[in-house]
């Protein structure tokens, strides 16, 4: 509220705070919101949007969507119409067919949700606002890179015929170049690895019900490689609220990463949204104070983060 954003996403968030708290809370401050809680059973935490009734008009219902990302995985990418979305799918539901433990797990054993808000400006300007919170393994980068490509096609139909902007924002629980690459370079190579992160070892090595106790090519569960991916060239240039990664957005004891990111369209048919400035992150310095997040000074687990983007809509 310091910073009168007028859009703001949380992950994370308990069923109970939301409907007790947040929302009354952003009520009084002319904020409209919805909430949406993770597809698992007996879970009562999700995501949150919040926007601002200056800034936007109020939104229908209808408009507040939210898609369980395994849905989108497993019932959505394999029942594409011919085009290219569905070439670009091919090498995910080839590794399906040979993995069909990898399928299973991701349908019957995660919940994740990704909220897309159809929104207006005062003036009828058309911007989708996405929210998502990723699978936290850091054994499953296999797994979270599939959610993002599931996303986004699930932001190119909400786009519709208008071609509306859209802002993505979200706990990839993933630095932006390991599973948000598929965002921002449109392609990942086959079985990517860099630095800590390797696709390959995730993909054979991960199994829900069998954990491993250090991940090896010698103690692999199968044998197979991570395709090679894409996003299809319609979809739109996505460049970051943070040109420059901020030192990070989590720290506990032993590990740091910026695993929170904002993510926009840079240009479409309907507006450009370009980058003007981002509020700074408190550095690792301050933070190790108090030993670790959370703390008293920081009582969440992760930074908020946050961007100032100039949106132009298109001249009619």
């Amino acid at each position: 509220l310091s910073y009168n954003a007028d859009v703001v996403c949380l992950q994370e968030v308990d069923e109970l705070v939301y409907e007790t708290l947040l929302r009354p809370t952003m009520n009084c401050f002319n904020y409209q919101s919805y909430y949406s809680v993770k597809c698992s059973e007996g879970t009562r935490e999700g995501c949150a949007i919040f926007f601002s009734l200056a800034r936007f008009q109020r939104a229908e219902e209808e408009d507040l969507k939210t898609f369980g990302i395994s849905d989108l995985i497993c019932s959505t990418i394999p029942n594409l119409k011919e085009g290219e979305w569905k070439k670009c799918a091919e090498p995910i539901l080839e590794l399906f067919a040979k993995r069909p433990d990898l399928l299973a797990t991701i349908e019957n054993k995660l919940g994740h949700v990704v909220q897309v808000a159809h929104l207006r400006d005062v003036n009828g300007n058309p911007l989708l606002i996405a929210n998502t919170h990723l699978f936290y393994h850091p054994n499953a980068a296999h797994i979270r890179v599939m959610q993002c490509f599931a996303i986004a096609h699930q932001l190119s139909v909400e786009q519709g015929d208008e071609q509306a902007p859209f802002i993505f924002c979200g706990d990839f629980n993933s630095e932006l170049w390991n599973c948000g690459a598929i965002f921002v370079n449109r392609k990942t190579p086959k079985n990517f690895s860099m630095k800590y992160a390797d696709w390959r070892k995730d993909l054979n090595c991960f199994l829900w019900d069998k954990e491993i106790e250090e991940e090896s090519e010698d103690n692999a569960l199968f044998d197979d490689d991570f395709p090679a991916l894409c996003l299809p060239e319609s979809f739109p240039e996505i460049v970051s609220g943070y040109p420059e990664p901020p030192e990070m957005t989590h720290y506990v004891i032993g590990f740091k990463a910026v695993l929170d990111h904002i993510l926009m369209s840079s240009s479409t048919p309907q507006a450009s949204l370009n980058v003007v400035r981002q509020a700074p992150v408190p550095s690792l310095e301050k933070v190790v104070r108090d030993v670790a997040m959370p703390s008293i000074k920081f009582p969440s687990d992760h930074m908020s983060i946050l961007s100032d983007i100039q949106w132009t809509p298109s001249t009619p």
